[in-house]
């Protein structure tokens, strides 16, 4: 274990992807705690993994994920002696064998569990109307599940799209672990509650993909069709469209508020 001001402080592994991962890696690092390794996405596969390369000290083990259950991968793992496991963003979902090598497997999500449980969670805020926010959770085989320990509510405004939405909650993420990763490293996080995921909502990445096209004839709420375009709204992502004559057209939106006198 390192020492602050006279603690022990747990030895970490992060599992890090795309923008949010990278970001809060800025955060832990400039905060002077430094990982003993960092699983990432495959090259082919990942968001941002030379982003986060760039940034780690030379002496941290990278692991790309590939096939966790091997012996080889258990061995190195065993040899760095970590009891957290940080995960933020990382879109693979880790075995229990997996998790049970450390005392602490702890995930950061990108919504306010049990709501958006699963993928995209800031596109089904917006169409769906749940509330959005940030959780920092205990991991489980199960998808975002386990006991919650600490949470941000993030205010989702009539002018937000899919994209800044994403980036308010990537804000969130940075504001979490700025605060909380001394108490993790510590191990003075304390549940908040048990997740009951009966309350809240589930998505997988079939159900994005199912609404993206869009049927010219059928009849639609307006209001109901302005949230489906907010929340699919994410350039320079290509996501909603129509057909016509065999072509495929995208559609997205730019709302603004009217200014205040």
């Amino acid at each position: 274990m390192d020492h602050l001001g006279g603690l022990a402080m747990r030895k970490f592994v992060l599992a890090l992807n795309n923008k949010i991962g990278y970001e809060c890696a800025r955060v832990i690092l400039n905060k002077g705690y430094c990982p003993d390794a960092v699983i990432l996405h495959p090259r082919n596969k990942g968001n941002y993994v030379d982003e986060i390369l760039s940034i780690l000290p030379n002496h941290v083990k990278i692991w790309f994920w590939s096939h966790p259950g091997s012996n080889a991968f258990y061995e190195e793992l065993s040899g760095v002696k970590c009891e957290v496991l940080l995960s933020v963003n990382f879109g693979y979902l880790f075995s229990g064998e997996f998790l049970s090598k450390f005392a602490f497997p702890l995930n950061l999500h990108t919504s306010l569990l049990p709501y958006n449980r699963g993928a995209n969670p800031n596109v089904w805020s917006i169409y769906e109307g749940t509330p959005a926010g940030v959780t920092l959770h205990r991991m489980t085989e199960s998808i975002d599940d386990g006991e919650i320990y600490s949470q941000i509510d993030v205010p989702v405004d009539q002018c937000d799209t899919g994209k800044s939405l994403y980036e308010k909650l990537g804000n969130a993420c940075k504001i979490l672990i700025d605060g909380e990763m001394e108490n993790i490293l510590l191990g003075k996080l304390k549940p908040l509650v048990s997740m009951d995921n009966s309350l809240g909502t589930y998505h997988s990445r079939e159900d994005f993909r199912n609404m993206l096209e869009i049927d010219t004839k059928k009849t639609v709420v307006v209001g109901d069709f302005i949230k489906k375009l907010r929340a699919f709204t994410f350039p320079p992502y290509k996501n909603l469209y129509f057909q016509e004559n065999g072509r495929r057209y995208y559609v997205e939106v730019v709302i603004s508020e009217e200014p205040k006198e």
